[in-house]
């Protein structure tokens, strides 16, 4: 098993992995909602009125293509090929994507503790918890990756220690 590395740049790979599981979960949920011309979350059904919206679909659908973008951002962060991307753009976007999933996370959390009823019902079951976890999980990943990468000196990368074996 690889050991991760913080080497001179102090940065863990295991957030920016974590990151992105937790948004490539958020897609996969994304594309069963499409798919069914669905609004919502599992556990979290849309506000009503919400779900008589034309082209529900299609929204649902750019959805999963901004989860499919994020992904491909947290591995890059999470891979030494990535930091040849410029710093700045990088950062960007990882800070970017923590902004608005951690939005989206702190949205269905305050929905789900009834702290913010508006927002929709309440709770419907364990798919509620766990689609919290996903997501509240995702946020600090990304929220960790997003600190660790504005401390990642210019030009430096990160390694991958394998354990030598005798």
């Amino acid at each position: 098993m690889p050991r991760v590395s913080s080497d001179a740049t102090g940065i863990s790979r295991l957030p920016a992995l974590i990151a992105a599981v937790t948004t490539a979960a958020y897609g996969a949920m994304k594309v069963v909602y499409a798919i069914d011309g669905k609004l919502g979350l599992p556990g979290f059904p849309a506000a009503a009125g919400h779900d008589e919206r034309a082209n529900i679909s299609r929204d649902e659908w750019g959805n999963v293509a901004l989860a499919a973008v994020a992904t491909g951002i947290a591995l890059a962060t999470a891979q030494p090929a990535g930091r040849r991307l410029p710093r700045w753009l990088l950062s960007a976007a990882v800070w970017g994507a923590f902004v608005a999933l951690g939005a989206g996370a702190a949205g269905f959390t305050l929905r789900a503790t009834r702290i913010l009823p508006d927002l929709g019902s309440g709770p419907t079951g364990w798919p509620t918890w766990l689609v919290l976890a996903v997501l509240d999980l995702g946020a600090i990943a990304w929220g960790i990756t997003a600190v660790q990468l504005s401390r990642w000196p210019q030009g430096r990368h990160v390694r991958v220690l394998r354990k030598e074996h005798p």
